[in-house]
Formats: C-alpha cells, structure tokens, sequence
C-alpha cells in the first residue's frame, strides 16, 4: 500500500507540476479525472488497509505507520546517501 500510496502521489505532484510550469501536454480530461480520483482514493485506501490491520489483528498503530512511511524512510536514506558519496567524491577529486 505504502509503493501504492506513493506512486499515486508522485503522478498527481508531476501532472500538477506541468500544469504549474505549463509544459502540460495537451492531457484529455479523463486523465484528469482519473489522477484525482487516484489522488482521493489513496487516503481511503489507507484508511481501509489501517482499519484492517487494527481491527483485524494483533499489530499496533506504530507498525502501520512505519509500514505506510515505509518508501519515504527509504528516499530520506539514499538522500542521504547521495549527499555524503557526493561530498566524499568532491573533496577527493574524483
């Protein structure tokens, strides 16, 4: 749900950023429609999964939450990441 989650996310964000910046292609409404029911939908989604799990089993509410920021913990890291190899290349010259 979290790879979902995201990726809805990241395709609503991009289409906002064309029609910010203007380089939206000539999109046809239905797309439109469709990325905002995505943009929606994801929170019911969510919160469907979430009922599940609390209801339905044992886990507590810090495993969902860990599970559903999941990617973003991951993203954060190879940030990271990329900013110290980067820095470590740069004050090495290579």
């Amino acid at each position: 749900i979290s790879s979902l989650n995201f990726f809805w996310l990241k395709q609503a964000v991009d289409a906002l950023a064309e029609k910010a910046t203007g380089t939206e292609a000539r999109a046809v409404k239905g797309r439109r429609r469709l990325l905002v029911w995505k943009f929606i939908g994801r929170y019911a989604l969510i919160g469907a999964a979430a009922y599940g799990i609390l209801k339905y089993t044992a886990r507590n509410i810090t495993a969902l939450l860990a599970g559903l920021f999941l990617f973003v913990a991951a993203i954060l890291a190879e940030i990271g990441f990329e900013l110290i190899t980067g820095s470590l290349r740069k004050q090495h010259g290579t």
